[in-house]
Formats: C-alpha cells, sequence, structure tokens
C-alpha cells in the first residue's frame, strides 16, 4: 500500500491556481456538461465533467461520484439511517471521488475518514481539483493479480 499524501496544499487545489479559466468552465458547467480531463487507459476510460457546477467523475457507462450515485446514496443514507451523527471512524472501500466522503462530513463533519482506492488516475485528480479535509485521508492500495496460486 501506497499512502496519498492529501494534508498538503489543502487551500489551494489546481482548480484554484487556473483561476479565471476554471471559473469560465464552472460557469458555462450551468448550461452544458463541460469536460475537464480525460484518462484512456486498458483497462477504463475516466473523465473528469464539470455539470451544474459540480465535479463529476464518469467512466463510459457510469457516473462514479457527485452525479446520480451520490443522489443515490443521499437518498440510501436517509432510508437505512445509519445515524452518521454518531460515526466516529469510517473507512470507505473504492473512494472514487469523494462523494461518500462528502456525504459523511456534511452529516459529521468530526468524524475521521479512511479512504481507500486502487485508481492512482482518480486519486491524481481528486487531490488536484477537490478541496482536502483535514479529516479525510486517502491510501491507495494496488491488488496483486494471481494471489491464490
Amino acid at each position: 500500500m501506497t499512502k496519498v499524501d492529501t494534508s498538503k496544499n489543502k487551500s489551494k487545489t489546481q482548480a484554484d491556481s487556473l483561476g479565471f479559466l476554471f471559473w469560465l468552465k464552472w460557469l458555462a458547467s450551468f448550461i452544458w456538461p463541460v469536460k475537464v480531463v480525460t484518462h484512456q487507459s486498458q483497462e477504463a476510460y475516466l473523465e473528469l465533467v464539470l455539470f451544474q457546477g459540480k465535479r463529476l467523475l464518469n467512466s463510459r457507462n457510469a457516473n462514479y461520484s457527485n452525479g446520480n450515485l451520490q443522489t443515490a446514496y443521499r437518498r440510501l443514507f436517509e432510508e437505512v439511517d445509519l445515524d452518521l451523527s454518531t460515526r466516529h471512524r469510517v473507512l470507505i472501500l473504492g473512494f472514487g471521488f469523494g462523494g461518500v466522503a462528502q456525504l459523511i462530513t456534511d452529516a459529521n463533519p468530526n468524524a475521521d475518514i479512511l479512504g481507500v482506492e486502487s485508481n492512482t488516475t482518480i486519486l491524481t485528480w481528486y487531490k488536484a481539483y477537490c478541496r482536502q479535509k483535514d479529516n479525510v485521508k486517502v491510501i491507495i492500495f494496488k491488488m496483486r493479480r494471481n494471489l491464490c496460486r
């Protein structure tokens, strides 16, 4: 496992440093989706899109963070009544772009959250385009293939 340091530069993201250009993209996202960055590999296609002022992490066939999936998680958390306000430590397997961490932080700003993600591109984008929070730590976990030989 490799720990990804999310503690540095908490106040400034790549989006902040882009300044006016990112602000224009953000503003345009209320009219139509704006693609910020894409990644193509043998395993997957990923894109980061601004839509209605939100950063969405998408594959070719699904939304992974902050879009419809975020709404589904919010409804699920309400229906199941996880009582997030009483949780002190939370583990998120498959951190993605931090959508679930945001829901938990909204319900309980004092919860310590550990996110585990296997995709380095997603974590790179998360660090570049999202403000890091002190209560959220993210590590990358690469599982070796063929462990049971």
